[in-house]
């Protein structure tokens, strides 16, 4: 037979049959079973829990219908603007991305916004909503939700404020990435604004003003953030607090602006009027761990604008 006999044209209309196959071999493979492609689910001040199916065309009336109807973790819930009056909740097995569709300036949630996980590496999305009136305003354990773009406002650490920790944004156990919020008149005994425990966050380019720390029975530190038995306790990077704006906290004991018992990263921050009521600063640092604060701009603090105690800071 000669070279040439060997090529048959006739062949090649089989190439897209044989091509296609392969791709169709190839998803097979790597898709595990039951895994499916996430989906997008709507809710809307005008729809209807009972006859909505979550489209865009027929959404959900509560986040809360919508977290029960959603198939599997991933998926994402697009929220509607208007004002919704509800605890929204997410567990393990529905940790789900929640967004609004058109910002927080529009998109209320009046209530707590929970998360509770297993894994802290594990990573959610949270975007775009005013949270209201929770007590507090937004819980984490052990997971790490990316919180973009949302107002906290007016939330406390408890019913009754002067309790607990924590009145904007509790964080236990978690890796957050806290980006582009405002958190603003929220109470709390410890840590009003955002309070951590043995968490490693970042909180980037935040303004967190006018909140208050305070007790009933116990003194309240740390106003605008408490962070404590944060990276040293975690196999991960140390928490940073990085190009924020912190002015006008106020603590009854300590830690107007800041409070950290951990060994924080603090760059680039406006520590402004804040106050305290008996250890007088803007930031105070009392871990022995090793804080590190570079490039803050520290002014008109009540009292001294930076209180080291029994640290090693630089």
């Amino acid at each position: 037979m000669r070279q040439a006999d060997r090529y048959d044209p006739r062949a090649l209309r089989w190439y897209p049959i044989s091509l296609l196959a392969c791709v169709l071999l190839l998803i097979a493979f790597n898709t595990s079973p039951g895994q499916s492609v996430p989906v997008k689910i709507y809710v809307s001040v005008n729809g209807d829990d009972v006859s909505g199916d979550g489209s865009i065309a027929n959404p959900y009336l509560t986040i809360g219908n919508a977290i029960i109807q959603a198939p599997a973790a991933g998926d994402s819930i697009i929220v509607l603007p208007g004002t919704y009056f509800e605890d929204v909740y997410f567990d393990y097995m529905k940790l789900l991305n929640l967004r609004s569709q058109d910002g927080a300036g529009v998109t209320k949630i009046v209530g707590t916004v929970s998360y509770a996980g297993t894994d802290q590496y594990q990573q959610v999305l949270l975007q775009g909503f005013t949270i209201t009136n929770g007590t507090p305003g937004i819980v984490v354990s052990w997971v790490s939700p990316h919180i973009i773009d949302c107002i906290i406002d007016s939330c406390t650490a408890q019913v009754e404020p002067g309790y607990g920790s924590g009145g904007g944004i509790q964080l236990y156990n978690s890796l957050a990435m806290i980006r582009n919020c405002t958190i603003t008149r929220c109470q709390a005994r410890y840590g009003a604004g955002i309070y951590s425990y043995e968490s490693s966050p970042q909180i980037i380019n935040c303004r967190i003003i006018d909140n208050d720390a305070w007790g009933i029975d116990w003194p309240g530190y740390g106003a605008g953030l408490y962070i404590t038995e944060g990276g040293e306790k975690m196999i991960t990077p140390r928490p940073v607090i990085a190009n924020n704006i912190i002015m006008g906290n106020e603590a009854m004991y300590s830690g107007g602006g800041i409070y950290s018992a951990s060994n924080c990263l603090i760059v680039n921050n406006l520590v402004a009027e804040n106050g305290a009521q008996e250890i007088d600063a803007g930031i105070m640092l009392d871990y022995p761990g090793g804080n590190a604060v570079y490039n803050n701009v520290i002014v008109y603090n009540t009292g001294v604008g930076l209180y080291c105690s029994l640290v090693d800071t630089t």
